[in-house]
């Protein structure tokens, strides 16, 4: 059985404190409807992690789950400590003890930590396996540090992405998760790898769940290509947007993602469909642009996600 979740991001958190009232009523509906959040952390924003919990459970909000920042150096021999820094700052504060030691508590224990895999320029001459095994040993490294600490919580799962600009990446296709689990087997750590299934992003969703088998999470969003103007209008309008304007599209694939799951593809009832068949049991986290961010959206979405039986 799956459980669904949104996503909510740090800057969405700091602008309902400060008054933003569509963004506070879409806090409150989830909260209304006892929906846990995945809270969405930016490279500059990671030391207010913190505050950023404290502002979601002021909204009644239970954070679940959480998705870092790409790794820039998770493909580099010391990726490792990118990765342990990061995830360090968003699940453990400092405190002051009465002897004014400073100690380090834990703020937050996420059942899921979701990451994207680094990306390079696509005009290098790259050895990919190389890269590959690189990236493997940097989650093997950190996964046994966090044993070893016995203070961090909750796995860390590699999320496929939607290609930008003039990059490459390690994790687009069925073919790539195919790959990394051969570089993880060949090193003895496919204990190491763990994946996060963003069905929006994929060019094939459900090939790309079929080679992940068992997803520690699914991100869902719908999306349209960029010549549907009259079906993303609807859409707007349906959702009470003002403008497609802020609609920025993928470049690199024609589209417009991050929609409302329940419209373009992939379709709600083929994810609901897909899911049931693989007997996938993960969180399932809608991840919509901030224009559709509203009580209504999450009324919406909720209601035709579990009526679907998505979740």
């Amino acid at each position: 059985m799956t459980d669904l979740r949104f996503s909510v991001t740090q800057d969405e958190l700091s602008q309902a404190s400060r008054g933003d009232q569509r963004l506070r009523d879409f806090l409150a509906e989830l909260a209304d409807r006892r929906i846990p959040v995945e809270l969405f952390v930016t490279v500059n924003a990671m030391s207010y992690v913190e505050h950023d919990v404290s502002k979601a459970e002021s909204f009644g909000l239970d954070v679940r789950t959480v998705h870092l920042p790409p790794l820039v150096r998770g493909a580099e021999d010391d990726g490792d400590v990118e990765l342990n820094t990061h995830l360090k700052e968003s699940q453990m504060v400092y405190e002051h003890d009465d002897d004014g030691n400073v100690e380090r508590v834990r703020n937050l224990a996420p059942e899921l930590t979701t990451v994207h895999p680094p990306r390079f320029p696509a005009a290098e001459s790259a050895d990919l396996e190389a890269r590959r095994e690189r990236l493997v040993r940097t989650l093997a490294a950190s996964r046994d540090h966090r044993r070893a600490e016995r203070r961090y919580r909750g796995p860390v799962a590699l999320e496929n992405v939607c290609p930008r600009g003039p990059f490459d990446y390690l994790l687009t296709t069925p073919e790539d998760v195919t790959a990394l689990r051969a570089t993880a087997d060949r090193l003895g750590r496919r204990d190491a790898l763990a994946f996060t299934c963003d069905l929006g992003h994929a060019r094939d969703p459900f090939e790309l769940l079929d080679a992940v088998e068992s997803p520690a999470s699914v991100h869902l969003h719908g999306t349209l290509p960029a010549s549907a103007t009259d079906e993303l209008g609807s859409v707007c309008e349906t959702f009470g947007v003002e403008s497609s304007d802020a609609l920025a599209v993928e470049e690199s694939v024609g589209e417009y993602h991050h929609l409302p799951p329940t419209v373009g593809a992939p379709s709600l009832g083929r994810v609901a469909d897909a899911l049931d068949a693989r007997d996938i049991d993960c969180p399932v986290v809608v991840e919509l642009r901030s224009a559709f961010e509203t009580a209504e959206a999450v009324a919406r979405i909720s209601d035709a996600v579990r009526e679907g039986g998505a979740c």
